[in-house]
């Protein structure tokens, strides 16, 4: 796919599961050849491009997390999502977790995140030539984890931070 100029739009889903009375999170690493491959090994949640026409967000993201992680989302937690028709156009009114944007930087995506919620298992895939070591996170790793944003794709970071500070409780 040639990328236009113009912000390109994305979806990711923070993919939330409970196992045992625990909270985990999906995280896994790019492994992504595109981009001169600047982002590998970086840890980020399921994220990918709209590449189908008239595609809506809520589809593109449970496929997103289908194809990188092999989960099924269960729900779209939070989210609102009304249909119109407005002159012979179907338009969708949703709400995504939160929009986070990459305004300098290797591609200019805009990306409407996600809250999923999904059934734990022990037995992620990673799509091979985009995502490695898929696994779940506790909370608490995740905590851990985010103290060093250097190791995080900078355009899935801040989602994670806004779940820990707004939704995660321990």
């Amino acid at each position: 796919m040639i990328y236009p100029k113009q912000a390109i739009p994305c979806v990711a889903g923070l993919c939330i599961a409970e196992n045992n009375g625990n909270t985990y999170i999906q995280i896994q690493e790019r492994n992504n050849s595109k981009y001169n491959g600047s982002y590998n090994g970086l840890i980020e949640i399921p994220v990918g491009v709209l590449d189908i026409e008239f595609e809506d967000l809520h589809t593109a993201v449970i496929r997103e997390v289908f194809e990188e992680s092999g989960l099924h989302v269960l729900e779209i937690i939070d989210s609102l999502d009304n249909e119109y028709i407005v002159r012979n156009d179907t338009v969708r009114v949703l709400q995504p977790f939160c929009v986070t944007q990459i305004t300098e930087g290797v591609k200019p995506w805009v990306c409407n995140a996600f809250l999923c919620r999904v059934e734990y298992t022990d037995h992620l895939t990673a799509q091979i030539d985009e995502t490695r070591n898929p696994r779940w996170v506790t909370i608490s790793e995740l905590r851990d984890l985010i103290q060093n944003p250097e190791l995080f794709f900078p355009l899935t970071f801040p989602v994670l931070q806004k779940y820990l500070n707004e939704k995660a409780l321990e």
